[in-house]
């Protein structure tokens, strides 16, 4: 390895020189490839040889087109989980805006970002441009009249303190509706890595899928209120909260590090702007439900591994998500096309049957017809879509086109890849167990099944 991004060779590297176990002619080489990999690269060109980009500056970062891009970005990326009919939010109510990561900088932007004025604590410089969900929220009512939010931190992520717990749920109290910001932090900090049991990074996994620290606690003292609740998570990893914090939480979003915009877009969807992001994992129900590290084979006991081999009963399902209205899928087919051989598409009648604009995700899933064999996963994402915004009573015909590679699976007995018979189901949804708490409005409608027709049928 003639590079290692990290600290390896400059903490060892003269050490092994010194031991003999690496001689000075394959440091050479290495340190040649590496520069001449650079020069090839334009790294040492003068300024003006830089072609296309030479103009660039400081004053291209952070455009206008960027700041857009970045809040539409963190809008599409939401996944709302449940919804009891509480959102969308009235901006005439007034808040209360809770939890540690309800006006945290820092968590927003995940482990790896760029900004020009870092930080050097927990928080990012204020030159970051950096909206948090406390500010998102407080801009948006402002600007439609609304009352101003009060805000109480409650409690930290990664501490057992509860002593905050008593002021957000006096805050709480004074409330009409109770935002709670809770989830994960990352590792990564502006002022530096501090890694601690419940925080996550690259090269360190949490110890658990709960929530971290006294979250959960605060959660409850603030259902005692009796004040309806909407549960926003920051969070890179899945968390699986309690099923008490999750059935007693009104509303629960799924916000993920969202990025400079998380909290302007935070306070979009909430407020109205219909969620369409779906879950690009399963959520399992606790902990006990994976595999040991020490078994990575993707059928692993107890239950497998990812949504393709997990047999038990998630939290939620990977592709899952629900929105303000509802779109209703009919029509299904799937054609294998005429002019290349082992193409597919698939085509499904899309129609808003809902009150609101909205985007779509249809998703395509196949899955092997008869008893799963060894090493073949129960279902497999085949194909998908973003629709974007439908205006109510619009209809669409939406077509995905897919190689037939994409469905072929290892047959154990003759020992190669092949096409299994199988059945697509097309929908906003798989096919596959959507989770133990999904409940409430928004709930996207089961999938429609077709038979795959064999390419080999349709060109003899």
């Amino acid at each position: 390895v003639d590079l290692n991004s990290g600290s390896t060779y400059i903490s060892h590297l003269n050490g092994s020189l010194a031991m003999g176990l690496v001689n000075l002619s394959s440091i050479d080489k290495a340190a040649e490839r590496l520069f001449k990999s650079r020069i090839s690269l334009g790294m040492f060109d003068p300024r003006d040889r830089l072609g296309p980009l030479a103009h660039l500056g400081e004053e291209h970062l952070a455009t206008p087109e960027h700041l857009a891009l970045a809040l539409e970005l963190a809008i599409e990326s939401q996944v709302l989980l449940r919804n009891d009919g509480l959102l969308p939010l009235d901006p005439r109510k007034k808040l209360a805006v809770v939890g540690p990561n309800a006006n945290s900088t820092g968590v927003l932007m995940g482990n790896y970002y760029g900004c020009s004025a870092a930080g050097t604590t927990a928080e990012l410089d204020p030159r970051c441009n950096i909206t948090t969900p406390l500010a998102g929220l407080t801009t948006y009512v402002s600007a439609h009249s609304g009352p101003t939010p009060v805000y109480a931190r409650g409690v930290d992520v990664d501490s057992n303190s509860t002593s905050g717990i008593e002021a957000a749920v006096t805050a709480a109290k004074d409330a009409d509706v109770v935002v709670a910001v809770l989830g994960l932090m990352n590792c990564m900090l502006p002022g530096g890595a501090v890694y601690t049991p419940n925080c996550e990074s690259e090269g360190h996994d949490r110890e658990d899928l709960g929530l971290p620290g006294k979250q959960e606690q605060l959660l409850q003292e603030l259902r005692k209120t009796g004040k309806p609740i909407v549960v926003v998570l920051v969070q890179g990893g899945p968390v699986a909260p309690s099923a008490s914090a999750l059935v007693g939480a009104n509303a629960t979003l799924v916000a993920w590090y969202g990025g400079s915009k998380a909290g302007a877009a935070i306070a979009r969807v909430l407020f109205g702007h219909s969620p369409s992001g779906r879950l690009p994992v399963s959520i399992p129900q606790s902990v006990q439900d994976l595999p040991p590290d020490t078994m990575m084979n993707l059928d692993a006991a107890p239950h497998g591994r990812t949504y393709r081999f997990f047999n038990a009963t998630p939290a939620f399902s990977f592709g899952f998500g629900v929105s303000y209205t509802k779109f209703v899928y009919r029509h299904p087919a799937v054609r294998a096309t005429v002019d290349r051989r082992g193409e597919y598409v698939a085509c499904v009648q899309l129609r808003n049957d809902g009150q609101v604009p909205a985007s779509e995700v249809v998703q395509v899933y196949g899955m092997v017809d008869g008893e799963q064999a060894p090493l073949v996963p129960q279902v497999q994402l085949v194909a998908f879509k973003r629709v974007h915004t439908m205006q109510p009573g619009e209809e669409k015909i939406i077509c995905m086109p897919f190689r037939e590679e994409t469905l072929h699976n290892w047959d154990v007995k003759q020992r190669k890849m092949k096409l299994m018979p199988m059945t697509l189901y097309i929908g906003g949804r798989g096919p596959h167990d959507q989770g133990a708490f999904v409940a409430g409005v928004g709930v996207p409608q089961k999938p429609l099944a077709v038979p795959l027709p064999l390419v080999e049928e349709v060109f003899v």
